[in-house]
Formats: C-alpha cells, sequence, structure tokens
C-alpha cells in the first residue's frame, strides 16, 4: 500500500504501543496490524429468522476483506425488528440491552390499577 494508513501510528511511540498490545491481545500478528482496519456491521438476531443468517455472511465477508488486503472485523448492532420483536415482552427483557424498550417506558395496566 503506497499511503501511509492515520491508524498506523509511528512505531515505538506511546500511541502505536497502546494500538499494538490492544491488537495483540486479539491475537494478530504485526504484519496484520498494519493492514487497513474494515469494519463489518452485523445485525443478525435470534429473534428474527429473516437475519439469522447474517452471522455466515458477516463470516464470509471479513475473510474477504482480509484476501484483499485489509483486516475485517465485526461491530453489532441491533436488528431493524429487535424493538419490534420485544415489543410484546415483559418489561426488563428487551434483546440486546437496550436503554430505552417499549415494554418498560410505561407502566402495565395490572400496575396502573392496583396503584390507582
Amino acid at each position: 500500500m503506497s499511503t501511509e494508513l492515520r491508524s498506523n501510528h509511528p512505531i515505538g511511540s506511546s500511541r502505536w504501543a497502546t494500538t499494538r498490545t490492544q491488537w495483540k491481545a486479539l491475537g494478530y500478528d504485526d504484519e496484520e496490524i498494519r493492514r487497513p482496519k474494515i469494519a463489518i456491521v452485523n445485525s443478525s438476531s435470534g429473534l428474527a429468522p429473516c437475519f439469522s443468517h447474517l452471522d455466515e455472511v458477516a463470516e464470509a465477508v471479513r475473510r474477504s476483506v482480509y484476501d484483499a488486503g485489509g483486516l475485517g472485523f465485526e461491530i453489532r448492532t441491533v436488528a431493524p425488528t429487535d424493538f419490534i420483536m420485544a415489543a410484546g415482552r415483559e418489561a426488563g427483557t428487551c434483546s440486546r440491552g437496550a436503554t430505552w424498550c417499549p415494554t418498560t417506558s410505561r407502566r402495565s395496566s395490572r400496575e396502573a390499577s392496583s396503584t390507582g
């Protein structure tokens, strides 16, 4: 690669040492650490069958990125249907630890009637 990546800090610098330590902890060697990093966003979900195959797709993309000279890494995100599927669940059981959940943002009719 002819262009130096800004994520590749000068060897011996404190930023280089920190970054290298983090990538080494993930099992990458020095050659892999110098590769361009490519994020692969995956919204695979066990709640929705239409997204359950995406782990296999993300792995195929990661291998392709590697074969092309990059270093792909997966970033998880919520599936578009996660909040829809969670809407009928009991309070506090939304998928993926969401900070807002439609079932916890309002009191149930049972709670409302017992408190008057």
